[in-house]
């Protein structure tokens, strides 16, 4: 049986928008009185109908292309199907792959990939498995590098990187200086199995730089990793520096000198290195993040400032510094906004 990530790997955009457009446009019209439902893996009957299906932007804050998706009633803010290839996949499904060559790490280049990506992102971490205290990062830009780890037969983590020469979303005329990673997922059901230490070896492998930077902070979990790496790799010493803004030289210190200051003060114990998937890198640069409220009542949005304490909770995640409030909007309104304009905003 073939999943969507196989399927959609020849489809464009616009195939699959005017695909959804067409179905969306027979729902819109079809009987009430004989509604169709989606099944669930869990067995769980979801109704479908046009008050509890809508799209939501793939790319966040770019609306150009988007998903046709289905809520379950009691929860009208995360999506539990999306609509890919004329029928409806559940989001756990859409993460499956028959290719028993898609395993590893693999760069994203089909649509199909962006989707699963997409999914990961937004409705895997940020509605499933983010811990209270996290800051949920943007959705990835069409373009972004990313990889995700494949692994019997299911995408269980990410990591994305900004390549040096792309442009800084905080700084618009800056580019990076160096690669940078910055963001990174791994599924909680997978963590503590090295996932840690082979996404930051592929890193190194993927960029021939002299230098490659992590997006600051770090957490205390994620130096473990690094310093696994540096033990494995003691020719690298200089290699990876943890980086602020676009990594300019007065913008990133020496990862490798701060284990040792750090170890010297006893804050990482050389035994201390296991379940180094367990980790969180907070890249929040003294942010404030713009939390949307009360999107649904107000024709604008409104919105208030929080400031966001970094925490050590037990996540592999990497927030990117900007929150955009129309992002964050597109993500949490109620499907029914949507559905004035669900054929024509294809």
């Amino acid at each position: 049986m073939e999943f969507p990530v196989d399927i959609l790997a020849m489809l464009s955009h616009e195939e699959l928008e005017r695909c959804a457009e067409d179905y969306m446009s027979d729902l819109l019209h079809s009987n009430p009185d004989e509604a169709e439902s989606f099944a669930l893996s869990n067995t769980r009957q979801v109704p479908i109908s046009v008050s509890n299906v809508g799209t939501v932007p793939m790319y966040g804050a770019d609306l150009t292309h988007k998903l046709l998706a289905l809520f379950a009633p009691e929860d009208p803010f995360t999506a539990v199907a999306l609509y890919l290839a004329g029928q409806w996949w559940a989001v756990e499904d859409v993460l499956k792959t028959a290719d028993c060559s898609r395993t590893g790490l693999l760069k994203v280049k089909t649509l199909g990939e962006r989707v699963v990506l997409y999914v990961l992102n937004r409705i895997m971490y940020r509605a499933k498995e983010m811990n209270k205290n996290e800051v949920p990062f943007l959705c990835h830009h069409h373009s972004d590098y990313a990889k995700i780890l494949w692994k019997d037969g299911e995408a269980v983590g990410f990591y994305s990187v900004k390549p040096k020469g792309s442009l800084c979303s905080s700084f618009l005329t800056q580019r990076y200086m160096l690669p940078v990673m910055d963001s990174i997922f791994v599924r909680k059901a997978h963590r503590g199995q090295g996932h840690g230490l082979q996404i930051l070896e592929d890193f190194v492998d993927s960029f021939k730089e002299d230098t490659l930077g992590l997006k600051f902070p770090l957490s205390h979990t994620m130096y473990k990793v690094c310093e696994q790496y540096l033990r494995k790799y003691p020719a690298d010493e200089d290699l990876l520096w943890e980086v602020e803004g676009v990594g300019g030289p007065f913008q990133r210190s020496e990862i490798a000198s701060k284990i040792k200051s750090m170890s010297t003060r006893g804050k990482i114990s050389p035994c201390a290195l296991q379940d180094t998937d367990s980790l969180l890198l907070y890249c929040l640069d003294f942010l404030h993040v713009a939390r949307v409220v009360d999107v649904i009542k107000e024709p604008a949005l409104q919105v208030e400032e929080e400031q966001l304490v970094p925490t050590d909770e037990e996540a592999l995640a990497v927030v990117t510094p900007e929150v955009h409030a129309q992002d964050e909007a597109q993500a949490v309104v109620r499907n029914f906004q949507y559905l004035p304009t669900c054929v024509s905003a294809f």
